[in-house]
């Protein structure tokens, strides 16, 4: 199993903004599933993402690193992985 790189995870992210599906992705070396669980793990929309708030939902740049990912509401301005550090709930 191949580690993804920082180049992959932006061709990913360039490629959902684009508009393409996680099934019209093709990254070398990665199969569908596995660009799905990288969709997934960076809080990136899948088109087998089911909503009941599928209009609220929008691909947001985060406000601390300034990558793109699926939010849910306006209000979710900063994605999954900057809020994993314990310095981001240290009150």
């Amino acid at each position: 199993m191949a580690k993804w790189t920082a180049d992959e995870d932006e061709i990913l992210r360039a490629s959902v903004i684009s508009g393409a599906k996680g099934r019209d992705i093709r990254i070398n070396g990665k199969s569908y599933a596995a660009i799905q669980a990288r969709m997934t793990r960076l809080g990136i929309y899948t088109d087998r993402f089911v909503s009941k708030h599928r209009d609220t939902f929008a691909l947001r740049k985060c406000m601390m690193c300034k990558r793109a990912f699926g939010s849910q509401h306006i209000g979710n301005r900063i994605c999954l992985a900057c809020k994993e550090p314990p310095e981001y709930c240290a009150s």
